[in-house]
């Protein structure tokens, strides 16, 4: 187990994509969404990895979507807001070409920018308790 916010750990034929904050439920921060690309790079070149397995390192929470503690600079500064969309297009478009089968593993909340990366995958599995949606329009954002 990694102490990194979002990490790679394989298991054999398998890829686990944890994402490792807890403490925030798995909320995206953009260094998350800027290390995707490189974890699907990493699985696509690994001829040992057969699928990938998304998930949230809890039960809790596969992902409450946008770090919103992040937001502020957002509204008000065009650079960091093209940096921070560029930084989403392109982690969900390397989730999205990884030619591998890939699995989104939805335990508890899923919302937002975590409903956004368990679309990416090819098949989503989703607990009973699982509470899916996704909320950004009321925050004046949209995919």
């Amino acid at each position: 187990m990694s102490s990194e916010p979002i990490y790679l750990e394989k298991d054999g034929a398998l890829a686990w994509v944890v994402i490792n904050r807890p403490d925030k439920l798995g909320a995206l921060s953009q260094a998350m969404w800027e290390s995707l690309p490189g974890i699907a790079a990493e699985i696509e070149a690994d001829p040992a990895l057969k699928v990938a397995v998304v998930k949230g390192i809890t039960e809790k929470a596969f992902s409450a979507g946008a770090d919103i503690s992040e937001f502020e600079g957002l509204n008000t500064d065009s650079a960091l807001r093209d940096a921070n969309r560029a930084a989403i297009t392109n982690g969900l478009r390397a989730l999205t070409r990884i030619s591998k089968p890939t699995i989104a593993m939805v335990r508890g909340i899923c919302m937002g920018g975590g409903c956004a990366i368990a679309l990416t995958c090819d098949i989503r599995f989703a607990s009973p308790e699982a509470k899916l949606g996704i909320p950004p329009a009321k925050l004046g954002l949209a995919y």
